[in-house]
């Protein structure tokens, strides 16, 4: 069971790293205050302590508000979409993750 665990823990955090990477791309190249951010965000899915998993959750939700609001920007999909679906997509995430 412990062997399903750890497996399914470690495509997690692939996975989560591919996201950034990934949202990186199409967002944020060419800013180097967010190359930092991203950097950041790699890094703390390896971090297991305490303080660093709050800190982690509070900056995934910046993360988050910064990806949605570049990739909505660039696709009109802001004039669809409310402040409050955002928040809703958001806590669904944190609930899956």
């Amino acid at each position: 069971m412990k062997k399903i665990e750890i497996k399914i823990r470690k495509y997690c955090e692939g996975y989560r790293i591919f996201i950034y990477f990934f949202s990186y791309l199409i967002c944020f190249y060419n800013s180097y205050f967010l190359h930092f951010l991203l950097l950041f965000a790699i890094i703390n899915n390896f971090c297991l302590n305490f303080l660093f998993n709050i800190f982690k959750y509070l900056f995934s939700f910046f993360f988050f508000w910064f990806f949605c609001f570049f990739l909505m920007k660039n696709f009109d999909y802001y004039k669809i979409m409310d402040i409050k679906d955002f928040t809703n997509l958001f806590l669904l995430l944190l609930i899956l993750i």
